[in-house]
């Protein structure tokens, strides 16, 4: 075989040309892995290093603390306590994942037994029913929420919810559906967004703290958050006064009247909590604070690296009252007590609660007031729906939204009237027998007297026809304005209360005679206003203020249940409310020093246990048992202030349906003199908290 050398050359230069070019090939590659390599580390090193490093950067809110509220000796009556919250964030809770996260928490919670958040006015459980005494959320619910018919049906809710909210959950799986739509119902009335944290529950237990932090990583959105929230300290004590918190209803009518101190703004959120009633809603520009911020900066995971405050909170102010909360405390334990005795009696059976209102004479001070039934601050969100449903209405502050006739008590002002006008002297007599005018026949009980009757006899034994004598002669402009003058009927300048007091002094020019109504004003109208009845309606606390108008010789102190707001470390005072007089009777001092005998002399007719014999000072008293409505129901009333001679305090009692409303004066003056006596060791200044 002969080999072929020009084969053999050509084969040889092929190797190299192909060796050639693998090698051109890698050198290419080399060149452009190092061209690459130059890009990310020296010409783009700088933006591919800030992409490996990039932060994402949130402003969230720290809610401010709400201010305290103290008694007048600095005991706390609300304060604040610190508890941890779940909450969403918008900015890092990835849309369409919101189900999936709440089904986690409410698993979670569920197996520790806790409570989230869930005020959708359904049943938690089938079938399906709208809750009661809850319309108003109801008619929310269909109108803003889901954009149904009125008359849509619970079930009808049901399934809009269902389809709305995307929840396709596998059947035997009880009320899950339910519960997630209560989440995903709250969390659109708070307006959940970008510029708004929802809070899914509050007040979890430590496990449950732990549990979620655990799982932080796997829960995007969800954060645990510590905030103050409110502590009733008893939550019996003066809830009236005190009042509660809670959710914004309406946040653009909130907005337009926001009333802001100096260097605060109200910016309030539909998540936020704001004052519902009592001091927490009359003080609310002062007790809310100004919220602060926070920055909170994350990896691309979602990691959270660092927290920074931008902005600090500024707590509310501390709010001091004039109440002292032993005093308080004891007022209303013997309301109840009465009450509750005086249900094991036939004249008091059918008693369905009452009220003690109790002032300051020269100050004008709310030193107490009393309703019962009541409710407890602490627990009360959780009968609510109970408590509206309740007839007996322990919702209400019965010392100054409770209207009811105050009878003869009412013949302590018509005998200023009387003295003040001149048609009636303190020795001046009307013969006690049926009274007859226009026709009508006017009697009176006669209890212990008859005849010739003065005032001294007529305000002890309550001699109606004395003060139908008197009413006739004064006629009803002036009974009006006497009565207004001692504060019934009119608005006593307490903060509790709006612009629009409520009550009357029966008058003609009060629009229920309205004539188009067919309800003309009669002569005898006039008559029956003399002795407290016809349709005068006054609050307890209006018939405590007219009482302390008479002690304090017809002048009428501006009542006030605030005693000062400071800055919350009290290191500022923002206001003291100091004594104001609020009206003057012009009259003479002998005027209301014979009334003031007149009821010294009626107070000799309560005797005994309850009688004031033993005091080492004079108490004036005016008994009434004014007559409500028609089928001869009759409430127990009585005023009365104590030491005649240089009075200090003053108070009336209302009992509805009651009796012997006389047993209670001294109860009150005894817990008077031993609250003062306990509570003289305690500082006064309200710099010192307690």
């Amino acid at each position: 075989m002969r080999f072929n050398m020009d084969d053999r050359s050509k084969s040889s230069g092929t190797l190299r040309r192909r060796a050639i070019a693998f090698i051109m090939v890698i050198v290419v590659i080399f060149c452009a892995c190092c061209y690459r390599l130059m890009q990310f580390q020296v010409v783009g090193g700088d933006d591919y290093r800030q992409q490996a490093d990039r932060k994402i950067i949130s402003t969230t809110p720290i809610k401010a603390p709400r201010g305290e509220i103290l008694d007048i000796y600095g005991r706390p009556l609300a304060k604040n306590k610190v508890v941890f919250n779940i909450i969403f964030d918008r900015a890092f809770l990835p849309q369409g994942r919101e189900n999936v996260t709440i089904l986690r928490l409410i698993d979670i919670l569920r197996s520790a037994g806790e409570e989230w958040i869930d005020t959708l006015p359904m049943s938690k459980n089938p079938p399906y029913d709208f809750e009661e005494g809850r319309e108003a959320d109801i008619e929310r619910l269909k109108s803003k929420i889901l954009r149904v018919n009125s008359y849509a049906t619970a079930q009808d809710c049901y399934d809009t919810m269902k389809e709305k909210y995307n929840l396709n959950i596998p059947e035997g799986a009880g009320n899950l559906e339910r519960l997630m739509m209560g989440v995903r119902y709250e969390m659109e009335l708070k307006d959940f967004s970008l510029n708004n944290i929802y809070t899914f529950a509050e007040n979890i237990s430590t496990n449950t703290l732990a549990k979620i932090s655990e799982l932080n990583t796997t829960l995007p959105g969800v954060d645990v958050d510590d905030v103050a929230t409110r502590d009733y300290v008893n939550g019996n004590i003066a809830s009236h006064i005190i009042g509660f918190i809670g959710p914004i209803d309406d946040l653009e009518q909130l907005k337009a009247e926001a009333d802001p101190i100096a260097g605060r703004t109200q910016n309030y959120k539909l998540s936020d909590f704001k004052g519902k009633s009592g001091v927490e809603l009359a003080m609310e520009k002062y007790l809310r604070g100004l919220d602060g911020k926070r920055q909170v900066t994350q990896n691309v995971s979602g990691e959270v690296l660092q927290k920074t405050t931008v902005e600090p909170p500024r707590p509310g102010c501390v709010v001091t009252l004039t109440i002292d909360r032993d005093f308080q405390q004891k007022t209303q334990d013997l309301l109840q007590t009465h009450v509750d005795w005086q249900k094991s009696h036939r004249s008091g059976r059918n008693s369905k609660g009452g009220a003690v209102a109790v002032v300051g004479v020269k100050t004008g001070e709310v030193l107490a007031l009393a309703n019962y039934p009541s409710y407890d601050l602490a627990n009360f969100r959780n009968n609510i729906a109970e408590l509206n449903n309740d007839p007996l209405k322990p919702m209400i502050n019965r010392c100054l939204y409770g209207l009811y006739r105050p009878g003869s008590t009412f013949k302590t002002v018509m005998a200023v009237a009387g003295l003040s006008e001149g048609v009636i002297t303190r020795h001046s007599t009307f013969n006690c027998a049926t009274y007859r005018f226009h026709d009508v026949d006017f009697r009176c009980l006669r209890d212990r007297h008859s005849g010739a009757v003065s005032l001294m006899t007529a305000m002890r034994y309550s001699c109606n026809v004395y003060f139908y004598n008197t009413g006739n002669l004064l006629g009803i402009d002036n009974i009006k304005k006497y009565a207004n003058a001692c504060g019934l009927g009119v608005d006593t300048g307490l903060e509790l209360m709006g612009p629009n007091p409520p009550g009357r002094v029966a008058h003609p020019s009060d629009p229920i005679y309205s004539r188009a109504r067919s309800n003309p004003w009669y002569a005898g109208n006039t008559i029956q206003a003399s002795i407290g009845q016809s349709d005068t309606m006054v609050s307890p606390l209006q018939m405590a203020v007219s009482v302390a108008t008479i002690a304090n010789k017809g002048v009428r102190m501006k009542s006030h249940v605030i005693k000062s707001v400071q800055s919350y470390d009290l290191s500022e005072m923002i206001y003291e409310t100091k004594p104001a007089v609020a009206e003057k009777i012009d009259a003479d001092a002998s005027v209301f020093e014979a009334v003031t005998a007149s009821m010294v002399e009626g107070s000799k007719n309560i005797t005994g246990v309850y009688g004031f014999a033993d005091l080492p000072f004079d108490v004036a008293v005016k008994t009434g048992t004014p007559q409500e409505g028609g089928n001869n129901k009759f409430n127990s009333a009585i005023v009365a202030f104590w030491p005649a001679n240089d009075p200090e305090v003053a108070m009336a009692v209302m009992l509805e349906e009651g009796t012997e409303a006389r047993r209670i004066v001294r109860q009150v003056i005894d817990a008077y003199y031993s609250s003062k006596t306990r509570s003289g060791g305690l500082p006064q200044d309200t710099n010192i908290l307690l």
